[in-house]
């Protein structure tokens, strides 16, 4: 799969640690369908959702969700995004100094 889209690609939560990419700009969007719909209170009255999927008005309890392989790549990420955390914190004290 590629980019479609040439621009800068950001997402809440991407980082040095994680990168996030959004189906829509992939080439085959299609391979990618939802696994959940989220924030829903927002959508646009003529967007219509199927019940293929759990529908979460806000977010969604992950723990509950996601599969348990998943569960565990973000167990083993997070010593590595607090480690980049408190090395970024550390960095803007010293340069308040």
């Amino acid at each position: 799969m590629t980019l479609r889209c040439s621009g800068r690609l950001h997402c809440a939560g991407s980082g040095p640690i994680t990168k996030f990419v959004r189906a829509g700009t992939l080439d085959e969007p299609d391979l990618l369908p939802p696994n959940v719909h989220i924030f829903t209170t927002s959508k646009q009255p003529w967007v219509t959702l199927g019940a293929d999927v759990p529908i979460f008005p806000e977010y969604y309890d992950r723990e509950a969700i996601w599969p348990k392989e998943s569960l565990a790549r973000r167990e083993a990420l997070a010593p590595l995004i607090q480690a980049y955390h408190y090395q970024a914190s550390q960095s803007q004290r010293g340069a308040a100094s």
